[in-house]
């Protein structure tokens, strides 16, 4: 998988876009690179690849991973996909997906996911005056309470606090200002009643 065998496209103007790509089988992998500067991207799965190589330095026995990430950008756009699957970056504007599947790192000022799994190991950045919304209509529990939430002012949380906070699901949309504001909120509710009297930890 050597950087000169990568697929590497480059949309100017315009749109890319793979015509039916789930009845067709087009696949998008191996670290193949597609940018549509100011358009969008629409296409079908999108994987990635984890090389296991012995160890550089010779060591016997020891082996260490190269991650290919398969990159889909549209800094201006939408990018449209089914699943993400094993090491992919999607960075656009808008990002709409199926699923996040293992090792899945998403830049965005709007995500909306209409499947039902996010993985551990997914990374998701909002930009100021961005939002997500998950449409899981179940339990949530493949929405992992360890995938990671990063906000472009550099805080950063687990999905299970927007669990707790009921927010998760159904279409509610999770703004980055109620992101913000979630650890204030947090120390607010620190507390417990007795009675009729409230009691706040210190």
């Amino acid at each position: 998988y050597a950087e000169e065998n990568k697929t590497i496209i480059s949309v100017k103007n315009g749109n890319f876009v793979l015509i039916d790509p789930l009845q067709n089988n087009f696949i998008i992998e191996h670290g193949a690179k597609i940018l549509a500067e100011n358009g969008d991207i629409l296409a079908g799965n999108v994987t990635g690849i984890k090389e296991i190589l012995q160890d550089p330095q010779g060591r016997v026995g020891i082996y260490v991973t190269k991650e290919h990430f398969t990159e889909l950008r549209a800094p201006k756009g939408k990018v449209v996909i089914a699943n993400a699957r094993e090491t992919v970056l999607l960075d656009a504007d808008t990002v709409v997906v199926n699923n996040l599947i293992n090792n899945i790192k998403v830049h965005a000022k709007h995500l909306i996911v209409f499947g039902t799994t996010m993985n551990y190991n997914c990374e998701i950045e909002l930009t100021p005056g961005g939002s997500m919304t998950f449409h899981d209509e179940g339990s949530g529990f493949a929405l992992s309470d360890d995938a990671t939430i990063k906000l472009e002012n550099g805080k950063i949380f687990k999905f299970r606090e927007l669990k707790t906070s009921n927010m998760v699901g159904f279409g509610k949309q999770i703004t980055y200002d109620y992101l913000d504001n979630l650890d204030k909120k947090t120390k607010r509710d620190t507390g417990f009643k007795i009675g009729f009297k409230f009691f706040r930890k210190k």
